[in-house]
């Protein structure tokens, strides 16, 4: 496992090969690898030892303390290179693989990894977007992981919010800003390869997390999420997970507060609110005060040029 570790670290560019060199790193890696510049850091190679290092620290092996040791400067590591790829806009396909690791850390009692990244990632919504995503997928397939969402979401999206503040410095990419907001909230996120996405959304609805156990969390989210499309359909994907009656009063309370008024700015720009204000309505359920925030929303999505709430319109003729 250790061996992995000596191709960590990129070198010069070779002129004649046109890739970068690729310079042994030795160890002590306690010493060694905190040393290494984060543009070296090849991100690729820190994933296999982290892995193998994160297993053993929570096994009963004879060498488990030596691994804990070395999954801390991993992680440390991981959070550099990271940080650094997606602001380069370098591709990781095999990010999901870490996150796994800071998922078991933190079940066996260790947030503090998942608490640093997303505090590391505060600034950069790209990486945030992305590791919050790779969380939402590994609780939307593993059912006997999700049992521990309710535990874990709340830390992270604690301290996302802690570090980023007023969101001045989240702010960094149009593109990704909007879907690193969406991505706070713990909606059920589906696979590329997945070939039955409604079965797997109907499972995973079944015993996901309540939204009142980020009561708090949702106040100081919907401040920073106002106007942005992408985080109402985030709502409307949580909303699915919730029984009806959070759905038809705190859910829609939420969805105008997001909106503040401004339909534009999510007409023919949402792809999951008009479709979750469908299952909404019911003149026999809800309670004049949702009908009428239900009416308001509905309406003024279609003034504001959003087809699909004018068709949703002709299910109160």
């Amino acid at each position: 496992m250790e061996a992995g570790l000596r191709d960590c670290r990129l070198g010069d560019w070779d002129r004649k090969t046109g890739a970068r060199e690729r310079p042994r790193l030795d160890g002590p890696y306690e010493r060694t690898l905190p040393e290494v510049d984060t543009e070296q850091l090849y991100l690729i190679s820190l994933i296999p030892p982290l892995v193998a290092a994160g297993t053993a620290s929570l096994s009963d092996s004879c060498v488990a303390d030596r691994a804990n040791r070395l999954t801390e400067i991993l992680l440390a590591a991981h959070i550099r290179a990271t940080d650094h790829w997606a602001k380069e806009g370098y591709e990781n396909r095999h990010s999901r693989r870490s996150a796994r690791v800071m998922v078991d850390l933190a079940v066996s009692g260790n947030t503090e990894p998942l608490k640093a990244h997303a505090q590391q990632f505060s600034t950069n919504s790209r990486a945030l977007h992305q590791f919050l995503r790779d969380l939402a997928i590994l609780f939307t397939y593993d059912d006997g992981l999700r049992p521990s969402l309710p535990a874990v979401w709340p830390v992270v999206m604690k301290a996302a919010l802690d570090a980023i503040g007023d969101g001045t410095g989240l702010r960094t990419s149009h593109h990704w800003d909007g879907h690193a907001l969406g991505s706070l909230l713990p909606a059920p996120e589906i696979d590329i390869s997945d070939t039955d996405i409604d079965a797997t959304l109907a499972r995973a609805r079944q015993d996901w997390l309540h939204p009142d156990t980020l009561t708090s969390l949702l106040d100081r989210w919907a401040v920073l999420a106002r106007q942005e499309p992408k985080a109402l359909d985030a709502l409307a994907q949580l909303g699915k997970c919730a029984p009806l009656p959070w759905q038809r009063d705190t859910g829609l309370h939420l969805a105008e507060r997001l909106i503040d008024g401004s339909h534009r700015i999510a007409a023919n720009r949402c792809w999951y609110l008009p479709d979750w204000l469908r299952t909404l309505h019911s003149r026999d359920a809800m309670t004049p005060d949702q009908i009428a925030r239900w009416r308001r929303l509905v309406d003024g999505l279609a003034s504001a040029g959003d087809h699909r709430a004018a068709d949703l319109q002709r299910m109160e003729e």
